[in-house]
């Protein structure tokens, strides 16, 4: 398994050794084409993080009191029914 270190293969790729701050533009490997730019309609995968970030902020707004894990779902979203309510 070969591992890439993204830092040096975006300095690299930006032809920069100064250490100077750069506007980059974002770009990701594919397996196919090698580095490709990233355009608005680019699908990333992000597999299971994003169960980490939604549980980090429900803990914040806990935290908060802004959230109490008590209450049910249609507090927060009328549009949702128990199941074998309708």
């Amino acid at each position: 398994m070969m591992v890439i270190n993204y830092a040096e293969k975006l300095r690299d790729m930006a032809n920069v050794d100064d250490g100077s701050l750069l506007d980059v533009a974002v770009m990701t490997p594919n397996t196919l084409d090698g580095w490709k730019l990233d355009t608005a309609n680019t699908c990333n995968n992000g597999h299971s993080t994003t169960k980490l970030f939604t549980a980090v902020a429900i803990d914040m707004l806990w935290d908060d009191g802004r959230l109490d894990l008590q209450e049910r779902v249609t507090k927060f979203f009328p549009e949702c029914w128990p199941a074998g309510s309708e």
